[in-house]
């Protein structure tokens, strides 16, 4: 447990190399404060953790994120995009929180079954989750046990969707989340 400070951008996990790149906290969690590990950009201006093209069977699991522009993004292409990618998981100690980055999570670009659950994106000074640009088969939430995701007091959207046209985004679920609320759905809790 404990904070790792990070003082420059972390290595873009991208290519078939990359491929099943599990980076996880799950400890004991506390489960008013959450996840013990907690990945520190310190406001330098870099994105936090990245999934690059082709980058496939990835998970990111049990941390706080924090400080980054945006603090966990996958990153697709159109000829090559990530497919099976994790965000979260569906027991307690699983999740991730995203808090105080620009964006808490950046998806954006053509992918392949990229799931998000049991995060918790609040407090960031733009949106909670940012769908980019030509973004694809996405999944964001489900209904089993910690399924769901929080999406609360951002300064900016719990959900920001972009795109349209040619660069519009296609083939997505966006289900059983909190969007607005406190992380137990009884009371208000605005972005």
């Amino acid at each position: 447990s404990g904070t790792i400070a990070i003082a420059e951008a972390l290595p873009v996990m991208t290519g078939p190399n990359a491929s099943g790149t599990e980076i996880r906290g799950e400890t004991a969690m506390d489960v008013v404060v959450g996840p013990d590990v907690t990945l520190d950009g310190g406001g330098l201006g870099f994105e936090g953790l990245v999934i690059g093209i082709s980058t496939s069977n990835c998970v990111i699991r049990g941390l706080r994120v924090t400080g980054f522009t945006s603090g966990i993004v996958i990153r697709g292409g159109n000829l090559f995009p990530p497919g099976n990618n994790t965000i979260g998981g569906h027991a307690l100690n699983e999740r991730n929180i995203a808090t105080g980055n620009t964006d808490g999570v950046l998806l954006v670009g053509d992918q392949q079954a990229t799931l998000v659950i049991n995060t918790h994106s609040v407090q960031n000074p733009g949106n909670g989750l940012r769908i980019g640009n030509l973004a694809t088969s996405l999944f964001v939430g489900d209904a089993g046990a910690f399924g769901y995701n929080v999406f609360s007091q951002n300064d900016q959207n719990g959900i920001l969707i972009e795109g349209s046209g040619n660069d519009a985004i296609q083939a997505f679920v966006i289900q059983d989340n909190l969007i607005g609320l406190d992380r137990d759905g009884l009371g208000p809790s605005p972005n």
